[in-house]
């Protein structure tokens, strides 16, 4: 005679088999979903917003002028007494830009603050092209005077007798006192920075900078030649020179020249990396004057504090290429600097020549990873076993019984119920209850665990194990049930928290033990990973930062292939399982 437990072992078997193989799948749909990363292109000079120079903080300017525009975070000290700085677009340089806009109005000038130590900071424009205006300058928060001056707005401390004539002052040639020349003076933001860091963060870029190797740029190589640094460019791609390739035998390179036809361009411009700890740095010409200019930048993104910026042979001649050093301190003796600046603090010492506005027209790729380590998803307990909860977790019976999530997660008998007390018990509560469908449903046993123990047990406690809690075992939901009771969830929140305790574990109460996943059986990699919060909400909508693309789950990567697959596996199951339950019964 066939024992209903008998019949319920080749189904049990196949549900497992079943499972086994939806288990494959979703496991080789995790393995091959590919690690995503987002690739932009940043220009290191955004973070300038359009000024040819910017101190983040104190600059002390002694050179012979600027053509092109200046932003200073901290305190301007310009010149001396008696002596002129002036600021304008084009004497010798270059022409081709444009001066940023700020409030409106271009602008040559956007100081915080002024030093009483200053000359004559003469903001003229003078030689802008027809078509470009020759701009403002302009004070944040100001706190000395403006006055009059041949029909012009002067900013000066009045307390200093001559200033108008000898300094401190600056000097708005085109601010007209007789209209607005005043108000175009006064910046209406509250930092120098809110208008000038527009672009990406200094970090980001810095990070961007340390990105570039060999998978993402062309680490030139660099050869010798009579003393000479030879460049071997890679055409389309950012060129990067490790900056103590240019020393042979301890001598700086005399010359760079190139190896091959490719040249610094908008597509393959010449990044300069300076390491960390370098103190002095020489710079070089790239070509004839303003050839590739716009094409070199010098990295000095790495290096914090004091630095010296000089020429190929430490002394003060041209320079080509603009100049990254957001955290140095940078002293620098040139004559010219055919670049843009960006620098913690600026010192140019008399003698020095001039700032011409070769803005750095080149871009460079900056790879952020945002994969993340995906959860091993298995179904099977491990040596620690715990089942936690799924992207959608819940724990809700449905028409053919199973552990499989709802659309609105609950614990709730269903119509046809697999755990539910009836006339032919099969899971049925006594007066020693182990599972009792309540108002507040949960699985809770009893202190004298076992699952069934009716007078026609169809599941008892064997040695063929079962599902025996431990000896504080429960699966119970608050009011707003999740499966993550607890700080550490598992569906068993044991001494040792596991699905099944036994000898055999498993987490199917049935005679031959299986596990029957949810529809969704995804284990999470951490107690908050896909837990919905305290007031029920479903964090895995699609909405908040880990969201996958359309037809995808967050975090998993899953397809909708995938997906059908797990619907088919747990309509499959539910099937299996209703046929037990009427073998039961019958």
């Amino acid at each position: 005679m066939t024992s209903p437990r008998d019949s319920v072992r080749p189904i049990a078997s196949a549900a497992v088999a079943a499972f086994a193989v939806l288990g494959s799948i979703v496991a080789v749909s995790m393995a091959s979903t590919p690690a995503t990363a987002d690739v932009e292109q940043v220009n290191p000079f955004d973070s300038a917003g359009g000024f040819s120079v910017y101190v983040k903080n104190d600059a002390e300017l002694h050179n012979t002028e600027i053509e092109g525009a200046l932003a200073v975070g901290g305190t301007l000290q310009a010149a001396v007494p008696g002596s002129r700085y002036p600021i304008v677009h084009y004497v010798v340089g270059t022409a081709d830009y444009l001066p940023p806009v700020i409030d409106g109005d271009a602008t040559r000038l956007l100081i915080a603050g002024f030093s009483p130590a200053s000359g004559i900071v003469d903001v003229t424009g003078a030689g802008a092209p027809v078509g470009v205006d020759k701009g403002y300058a302009k004070i944040v928060n100001p706190v000395l005077s403006f006055t009059e001056r041949g029909g012009y707005v002067q900013y000066r401390d009045t307390s200093i007798a001559g200033s108008e004539s000898n300094g401190p002052v600056v000097e708005g040639k085109n601010h007209v006192w007789a209209t607005d020349g005043v108000a175009k003076f006064t910046a209406l933001g509250d930092s120098v920075a809110d208008y000038v860091e527009v672009g990406a963060a200094f970090g980001t870029v810095n990070q961007c900078l340390a990105q570039l190797d060999d998978t993402v740029a062309h680490e030139v190589t660099v050869t010798e030649d009579g003393g000479k640094a030879k460049l071997a460019l890679q055409d389309g791609a950012v060129n990067i020179v490790d900056y103590n390739d240019l020393f042979f035998g301890g001598n700086y390179a005399s010359e760079i020249t190139y190896d091959g036809t490719v040249r610094p361009s908008a597509s393959s411009p010449v990044i300069v990396r300076v390491p960390a700890g370098t103190t002095t740095v020489r710079g070089s010409v790239f070509g004839s004057a303003g050839q590739f200019a716009n094409y070199v930048m010098w990295d000095l993104s790495a290096i914090t504090g004091p630095v010296t910026l000089t020429d190929k042979a430490g002394t003060s001649t041209r320079i080509d290429g603009s100049v990254y050093a957001p955290n140095a301190d940078l002293t620098a003796y040139f004559g010219p600097l055919d670049g843009q600046v960006i620098a913690n603090s600026l010192t140019a010492p008399a003698g020095t020549g001039e700032f011409h506005a070769y803005m750095f027209m080149g871009s460079i790729p900056c790879v952020l990873d945002e994969s993340s380590a995906t959860p091993d998803p298995s179904v099977s307990p491990s040596a620690d076993p715990s089942v936690s909860p799924s992207a959608d977790p819940s724990v809700s019976p449905s028409a053919g019984p199973s552990v499989s999530p709802s659309a609105d997660p609950s614990v709730s008998p269903s119509a046809d119920p697999s755990v539910s007390p009836s006339a032919d018990p099969s899971v049925s509560p006594s007066a020693d209850p182990s599972v009792s469908p309540s108002a507040d449903p949960s699985v809770s046993p009893s202190a004298d665990p076992s699952v069934s123990p009716s007078a026609d047990p169809s599941v008892s406690p064997s040695a063929d194990p079962s599902v025996s809690p431990s000896a504080d075992p429960s699966v119970s939901p608050s009011a707003d049930p999740s499966v993550s009771p607890s700080a550490d969830p598992s569906v068993s929140p044991s001494a040792d928290p596991s699905v099944s305790p036994s000898a055999d574990p498993t987490v199917d109460p049935t005679v031959d033990p299986t596990v029957d996943p949810t529809a969704d059986p995804t284990p999470s990699a951490s107690a908050t990973d896909g837990v919905g919060s305290e007031d029920g909400e479903d964090p895995g909508n699609g909405e908040g930062p880990d969201s996958g693309a359309d037809g995808e789950l967050s975090a998993t990567g899953f397809n909708d292939i995938v997906l059908g697959y797990l619907a088919m596996g747990a309509v499959f199951a539910g099937a299996i399982m209703i046929g037990v339950a009427r073998r039961r019964r019958a």
